[in-house]
Formats: C-alpha cells, structure tokens, sequence
C-alpha cells in the first residue's frame, strides 16, 4: 500500500496564515489544535477561529513538497503566517524523496 500524503492549509480569519504536509492528516490536525510545541497556532490564537482544511493529496511525497511550496509563496506564509520557513523540498533541496 502507497503512502499518501496531504498537503493541508490553516486558515485564521479566512487567510491562509501555514502550509504543511503530513502522511496523517487526522493526527496532524489534533496535534495543531492541542498546541503545544509541535503546533504552528501561535499562542492567544482562539483556535475556535482556526479552520484546518486538506488542500491536495497525492501518494508522491515530492509532489507534496512542491505543492507546499507553492502554496507558502503563493501566500506569503513565511512573512504574513506561521511559517517558519520554506517547504521541505526547498529548504532541504530534496530531489530523490
């Protein structure tokens, strides 16, 4: 059985404020609205605000990658969001995932 991945936006307000990729869309989702240190939701953010949506799935974990990159500078994530910083693919130079 393949992976698959989901390449997952949250969404404060109606804005795209963090792109993400992850192989367990549920758990990922759980582990962002529990906070904590492996949440992108800032602090004194109500997560009842919070919307968390699957934005593209794929059993590539390449095209994951680039589909969240795309998406970070499509909405400027990393300077108007939560990004800390550029995709995986990117920042890794990841090529033969």
């Amino acid at each position: 059985m393949e992976k698959e991945y989901d390449v997952y936006e949250i969404l404060y307000d109606g804005i795209v404020k963090y792109v993400g990729v992850t192989e367990n869309y549920t758990r990922r989702v759980r582990e962002h609205l529990k906070g904590g240190k492996i949440s992108a939701i800032p602090k004194g953010v109500n997560k009842r605000d919070v919307v968390i949506i699957s934005a593209y799935e794929t059993n590539s974990k390449e095209d994951a990658y680039r589909v969240e990159d795309k998406l970070i500078e499509e909405f400027d994530t990393i300077n108007n969001g939560w990004n800390k910083n550029r995709s995986g693919y990117r920042s890794k130079n990841i090529y033969n995932i």
